[in-house]
């Protein structure tokens, strides 16, 4: 059975993409994996910045959880009856974490969003979708945000 992995990377949900990986699962055998990712750099921040202000810093347990829930409910909206999925959260460096999750799961292909830029931008802001076309040894799909 074939494996794609969906990599929800950014803030918003690009339902563009999972509609992209619906259309390339139904009717198959493919399972799709929808993971969203946050960067163990942004939580670190986080976490300090709750320390900082004397909040209670949610734990990366809990972030991953509600990482899980998002990728879960994107999934639930966008992807056919007949399309086998499951969802799940991570914390962790990008894109290593990313590379990882694919390489645990054996997936086939990915499907990322990437933003457009130039590649100055992509050296000077450190595109993790650069960094995965690259390294990720399958096929990926790439949506470019317009945003």
């Amino acid at each position: 059975m074939d494996v794609a992995l969906v990599a929800i990377l950014g803030e918003k949900v690009d339902t563009r993409l999972l509609n992209l990986a619906n259309q390339f699962a139904t009717g198959t055998e493919t399972e799709i994996v929808v993971c969203k990712f946050i960067n163990e750099e942004n939580y670190q921040n986080d976490v300090k910045e709750a320390s900082r202000k004397g909040h209670q810093a949610p734990s990366s347990e809990s972030i991953k959880e509600e990482a899980e829930k998002t990728a879960r409910e994107a999934a639930e909206r966008v992807f056919d009856a007949d399309v086998n999925y499951s969802a799940r959260g991570a914390v962790g460096p990008l894109p290593k974490e990313v590379l990882e999750t694919a390489a645990d799961l054996s997936c086939d292909h990915l499907f990322i969003t990437a933003k457009r830029r130039s590649p100055a931008g992509k050296v000077l802001f450190r595109d993790a979708a650069q960094s995965l076309m690259l390294k990720f040894d399958g096929s990926v799909t790439v949506n470019f945000n317009h945003e």
